[in-house]
């Protein structure tokens, strides 16, 4: 997965580069772009062992509002201590992966489908 992300970020700043003449060619331009105006980061509430529900397969993905993300252990008991659910249904783009979190770590972020609009550029 990740050699995913590292063609798109390097496509990315070879448009980049095209569109600023620092390299020959026409940048490809999208048909559509999601502009995301409201958005919520969720937060563990209590320190312990972050176990991810979603994966990093569903990044860039539609979450249901309620949908589970993860959950988070105590270290010593393995107690189930707290668990993460979507707030809205929105666009994921953030996602904890397995560790030790504390209090307030960043969890998860995701856009609400609410405060997304498509913008349509044009070159």
């Amino acid at each position: 997965l990740s050699a995913k992300w590292v063609r798109q970020a390097a496509a990315g700043v070879h448009a980049s580069m095209q569109y600023l003449g620092m390299l020959p060619g026409t940048p490809p331009w999208p048909e559509s772009v999601n502009i995301v105006t409201i958005r919520a980061g969720l937060r563990p509430l209590h320190g312990g062992y972050h176990v991810p529900v979603i994966g990093t397969d569903r990044l860039g993905t539609t979450i249901e509002k309620g949908e589970l993300l993860g959950r988070t252990y105590n270290t010593q008991t393995l107690e189930l201590i707290e668990e993460l659910h979507s707030p809205h249904r929105g666009l994921l783009y953030m996602i904890r992966a397995y560790g030790l979190v504390d209090a307030g770590d960043w969890g998860y972020v995701m856009a609400d489908e609410s405060g997304q609009r498509t913008y349509h550029p044009k070159p």
